[in-house]
Order: C-alpha cells, then structure tokens, then sequence
C-alpha cells in the first residue's frame, strides 16, 4: 500500500519535466554572418550518456529527426559520443538511412540521465556516421515531430514517446519558456500543471494544430493579419513553428506593405541579403516608435498575437536587424516563427489533444516553483507519516491484546489453587 501511495506521488510529481537550455551558434556571432546564424537558432540541452557517462549537448528541433548521437569518428571538432568507452551501449545491426540532418546512422540503446534524477535505462537512439553538410557542426539532436509513416523502429527513437512509455511524463505536450536572451526551459508533459497556481485553462487560447489537406504537427491555420489595425490579406496558408528558427519568415503580401509604409520612408535602413533570403539593417539612432504594429487574429480564440518594434528588432554592434526575413523568390505562402514568437509567448503544443495554446503576454510565473516541491515532499512525509503511525498503533495494540491474553491465561491457572492449602498429615480437632 505504502509503495503504490509514493509511485503515484512520484509519477505526479514528474508529469512535467523542466529541462535547462542554451542558445548554441556553430559560429561566432559576427556583422558578417549575424542573419545566417540567426536562421539557426538551436537550443542545446545537456544530458548524460552511459556508463562511464558522457555529457553530450543536444540541439532541439521541431521537425522529423529522431534522437541521434554524432560518432567518435565524425571528422568534425566537436564534442562527440565515444562508444567504446559506453559499457552499457547497445549498437544493434539496424542502419537506417533518413533524408535529413542525420543521412545515416545505427538503432542504438544507452543509458539517458535527463537530470532532476531521471535516469533512463535503454533508451533508444541512432549512433549516427554521416551528417549532412548542415548538421556537421552537432553533437546530437532531438526531433519532437511525430513519425506518421515511417518505420516503426524510428518511431520509437522518438523524444516525447519514450518519456510516455516509461510515465515519466503524462501527455504528448511541450513548451519553451525563455527566462532571458538566451537561457529558458524546454518543458515536457502537460504544460498547465507546472504553472497550475498561475494559470488556469481560462487564461490560454487554444488553436487547432494542423493545417487541413496536410496533417502537419506544429502548424495553425490564420484567420486575418493585421498591420497597424489594417487587413492586409495577405492569403496567407498558416503558421508553422520552428523553435530553431531565430528569426519570422515573413510573406510576399507583407514585405510590400512594411517596405513602402515604412523602410522606403527611412533611408536610415538597408536591404541586406544571405543565400535566398533578403532583411533590412538600420541605423541605431533611428526611430522605430512609428514602426507599424503586425497582429494576428486567430479562429475561435479570445486574443491576437501581436508583435511591435520591440519584438522585431535586434540591436547588434551599433546596428538594429530587422527579425522577420523574406524569400528571394517570394513562393512562400507561410509565415515561420521563431525565437520573436517563444520569447514573448508563453505556450506550449499539445500532440494528444491535436491544440496548440498560448497565453496573451509573456508573464513570468510566480516564483512558487521550489515552495510546489516543498509542500509535495512535505505531503509524502506526511503521508509516511500515517502509515507509520498506522503500523504503530496496530503494534502496540497487538502488543496490549496479547497482554490481556496472557493475564487471563495466568488467572484461569489461579483458578486451579485451593484458596486454604491442607496439611494431610496434621489431623483436624
């Protein structure tokens, strides 16, 4: 009884588990390669890997790599996984070959310490040998999208669906929460009762995931954008999120509208272009107070997401960067958000419930966070508590009953005695 009472206790405590992460750049941040590395804004997490254990960071994508290791042998300098120090790795014969950052790699089994004492045996991810030339730079990833068609076995290298085997977590459901420019928490499990003296469900709007005709995991339908209150009609097919992208891709419709009410009436900013893509650098005297507002409207939701200058606009060496980015071609149809969305916006994405929800202003938590562990550990004392007091009145109850037992076996003995011992031998008068 006791034993079932704490495993309950302890799978409520871990329903949601809080995980430290960093901004990470392949490259220095200079005025050169500022957008480009922008583009790729990885978060990196830190987790133990088998016995002797590793420490190996991870990057976080919202797309379809499952979890994967870069090899000892990988030529390029960076931290890398040596399987032959693991004694507890398993390399099995299964190779797959995945179009994406991982071209190639083996089903592998190890030993995962996530920190917040989970320890996870035989967790399944590919030991990867060849990178393409975008990843070549990583020491290992976490893809949190869902395979639909894909092989069973790469279905279950899957982050999120590992942690829901194994109770650790209670819902297919994440977020990301920003505490300043470039550290946060990647949160897993469901989202609300991490923040449940914070929030209720009355405080989100929720949006349906998935765009119609394509079933993707991280994409919402838009119902109108607005610029400074206008509709601009943009006929705009969505929003897809990408936690890795540091930067708004932005549509045809709206660079013609911010371009000619805006960056064409300051000359204080420049067109600047990397590969196929194309932005805006100002001077950092400008003035941005009359930059127009962009808002979202959204079906069935109770609040816009809105975005204003100081949303867009990133101050670097004495220049301010305009944070939404347009294609060459202008093909696309979809705005992207990235890091401007996650650092303002409290929200979190939810695979079972098909939702994604957010929260209208990015307010931080209370911070009651260690006072919510302390009462839950001051629950299971009380709890071992009662069932000691339990036990222990039980104890010494059985300890009086045998008490009185014994008593009444030692009088019905008495019983037994005469009360006037007779001497035969002395005759009576």
């Amino acid at each position: 009884m006791f034993f079932f009472i704490l495993n309950i206790l302890f799978i409520y405590i871990k329903c949601v588990i809080k995980i430290p992460f960093k901004r990470y750049f392949p490259q220095k941040l200079t005025s050169e390669n500022l957008m480009e590395e922008l583009q790729s804004n990885y978060l990196s997490v830190n987790f133990k890997i088998g016995v002797p254990s590793q420490q190996i960071p991870f990057i976080i994508k919202m797309k379809e790599n499952p979890i994967f290791i870069t090899k000892k042998d990988h030529p390029e300098d960076i931290i890398k996984f040596d399987e032959k120090l693991s004694k507890t790795l398993n390399i099995t014969k299964n190779y797959f070959l995945i179009n994406s950052d991982i071209n190639g790699g083996y089903q592998s089994y190890d030993i995962f310490d996530l920190g917040n004492n989970i320890k996870i045996n035989d967790f399944s991810f590919i030991l990867a040998d060849k990178l393409n030339e975008k990843a070549k730079k990583i020491s290992g990833e976490i893809g949190l999208i869902f395979y639909t068609n894909a092989d069973h076995r790469i279905f279950e290298s899957n982050f999120l669906e590992q942690l829901k085997i194994r109770k650790l977590i209670n819902s297919f459901a994440y977020g990301f929460e920003y505490i300043n420019e470039d550290e946060g928490y990647f949160i897993v499990g469901n989202y609300l009762h991490e923040y449940d003296k914070n929030y209720t469900e009355d405080d989100f709007s929720y949006i349906k995931l998935g765009i119609p005709q394509e079933q993707t995991d991280w994409e919402i339908e838009l119902k109108n954008v607005y610029v400074n209150g206008t509709n601009i009609d943009d006929f705009s097919e969505g929003i897809q999120f990408q936690i890795e992208y540091g930067l708004i891709l932005g549509t045809k419709v709206y660079y013609e509208l911010i371009k000619s009410s805006y960056f064409d009436l300051h000359k204080e900013c420049k067109n600047q272009t990397f590969k196929r893509f194309f932005y805006y650098v100002c001077d950092n005297n400008i003035n941005l107070l009359d930059f127009p507002v962009l808002q979202f409207n959204f079906f069935d939701t109770k609040f816009n997401m809105s975005f204003n200058y100081n949303d867009l606009f990133y101050e670097f060496e004495g220049k301010k960067y305009f944070l939404i980015v347009f294609k060459n071609d202008f093909l696309n149809l979809k705005w992207t958000f990235g890091k401007p969305f996650f650092k303002k916006y409290f929200g979190f994405f939810d695979k079972e419930k098909k939702i994604f929800g957010f929260y209208q202003n990015k307010i931080k938590p209370s911070k009651n966070n260690n006072n919510k562990i302390l009462i839950r550990l001051l629950i299971i004392v009380i709890i071992i508590a009662i069932i000691l007091a339990y036990f222990m009145i039980k104890f010494l109850i059985l300890i009086k009953n045998k008490r009185k037992i014994r008593a009444n076996e030692l009088q019905d003995n008495y019983d037994y005695i005469p009360e006037t011992v007779t001497n035969p031998l002395i005759k009576d008068n």
